[in-house]
């Protein structure tokens, strides 16, 4: 005997995916890393050697002290420019390393 079942939609599967918080991080860290690419450039992701999330903190590991100190003065708008680019306030701070 065959039972039929509800149809779901492709959303409602695709969101219940994303409830796992760990798969929801792991997306969001790559949505961040994409937009970082986006948002610096080719050179400054040249110097890019990884970047981490940390609940609402991204850690940004350069290879260039010179680099690290000036994007330090540009925190702010580098927050708001990847926060524009991924299309919500998931960035609140960022920490150079």
């Amino acid at each position: 005997m065959n039972k039929k079942k509800d149809p779901i939609s492709v959303k409602n599967v695709i969101e219940k995916i994303l409830l796992n918080k760990k798969l929801n991080h792991g997306l969001l860290e790559l949505r961040i890393k994409d937009a970082w690419k986006n948002v610096m450039g080719k050179n400054v992701n040249n110097y890019t050697i990884n970047i981490k999330l940390n609940k609402e903190v991204i850690l940004v590991k350069l290879s260039s002290a010179p680099l690290k100190n000036e994007l330090v003065y540009r925190t702010d708008t580098i927050i708001k420019l990847l926060n524009d680019e991924l299309g919500q306030e998931k960035i609140k701070k960022i920490e150079f390393n």
